[in-house]
């Protein structure tokens, strides 16, 4: 597994639960309890051992884990920003889910996400989909598709499975989106 999927489930729990439940849980899935390089790759036999010793300190399935973690990488400000460049509403962000292998390898030559498919099943609900996805990326996606849900401004119903994740998007106006702009600075172009 590359280790930005370790480093992210890390980055959850040391700021969702604090140092010390990070420390037990590395102690326990027999970790680095300094963390995890984001650019090693790592054997999927860590990030279970990640999971299962967070599960058990937690009270919380993996999925749920992933799922939580997913949804933080969305309040990390440039990642929210990048994600957001990619589509001027919740819709076109979705489709749009087909290019992010090849927007990674652009930032990361050497990381391998596994090819996207998005099916559109009918208006507004969808199926999202991944050649050789890893056990558990569906939970990690579906919890980050919430948070871009959120930010836009849309109520939807996401749905994590072996098959990938269902998406049915219920209102898309159900609140005001979070302001975007492509740049901080005074001369920004707006976004919906």
């Amino acid at each position: 597994m590359h280790g930005l999927v370790n480093r992210s489930i890390e980055h959850f729990l040391r700021e969702g639960y604090g140092q010390g439940v990070w420390q037990r849980i590395a102690q326990a899935a027999g970790c680095n309890p300094d963390g995890f390089n984001g650019l090693h790759r790592y054997s999927g036999a860590v990030t279970d051992a990640l999971l299962h010793a967070a599960s058990d300190i937690l009270g919380k399935s993996g999925c749920e884990i992933l799922e939580d973690t997913g949804a933080s990488l969305i309040r990390c400000e440039a990642i929210r920003r990048l994600l957001r460049f990619s589509g001027g509403d919740f819709g076109e962000f979705v489709l749009s889910l087909e290019e992010l292998p090849g927007r990674a390898r652009m930032v990361l030559p050497d990381i391998a996400i596994p090819a996207v498919t998005v099916t559109l099943l009918g208006a507004d609900s969808y199926l999202i989909q991944g050649r050789e996805w890893q056990a558990g990326l569906p939970w990690m996606i579906a919890g980050a598709l919430r948070g871009m849900a959120d930010d836009y401004g849309v109520l939807a119903l996401i749905e994590a499975g072996g098959d990938g994740v269902r998406l049915s998007v219920l209102d898309g106006q159900y609140a005001q989106s979070r302001p975007f702009a492509i740049h901080s600075g005074t001369a920004a172009v707006q976004g919906a």
